[in-house]
């Protein structure tokens, strides 16, 4: 008799422990989820603002009048198209679905397009700044746990650096 009321509460103890593992796992699960879930709003994101960078530059190339900055717009579109396509295979490569553009891109693009030719280069240079100062700030809060992503937002985020550098000194 005296052994059963000594194996009931170890077997209390068990059945509590156990019903700890459970929590443990889902919350576990639930973490995950939330990472995985992340990830995909930061490639949809990054993946966006790459798509409005070269689709700006391309209306860049064809509209601005100063030589210089169309030959800066020339030379940098590969690289972003590059990116561009690497977001894509590493997003495909972990079963993440890139969405369409942002509405807010495309008013923007459609504000460049509908501006006038003679000022198009400084409202070029001026929509340009404002985007990249937002997608720096904007990047530079983001923490990437995925280690392929890790690298595309190094990448990415010294490409800005670059851009944001040449911007600023135009006048």
């Amino acid at each position: 008799m005296r052994a059963y009321y000594f194996l009931l509460p170890l077997a209390l103890i068990l059945v509590s422990c156990n019903k700890e593992v459970k929590k443990t796992e889902k919350t576990s699960k639930t973490k995950t989820t939330k990472l995985a879930d992340s990830t995909a709003y930061f490639v949809n994101e990054q993946y966006g603002d790459i798509s409005y960078q070269v689709d700006a530059f391309n209306l860049g190339i064809e509209r601005i009048s100063n030589p210089d900055l169309k030959e800066y717009l020339k030379t940098h579109l590969n690289e972003l198209k590059t990116l561009q396509n690497d977001f894509q295979l590493t997003a495909s490569s972990n079963n993440i679905e890139i969405a369409t553009k942002s509405e807010a891109h495309q008013n923007e693009l459609y504000k460049l397009s509908i501006a006038d030719a003679k000022d198009f280069d400084n409202i070029f240079v001026m929509y340009y700044k404002d985007f990249l100062n937002s997608t720096i700030k904007g990047l530079a809060d983001k923490n990437i746990t995925n280690e392929d992503f890790a690298k595309l937002k190094n990448k990415y985020g010294n490409i800005l650096y670059d851009q944001k550098l040449y911007f600023d000194v135009l006048k």
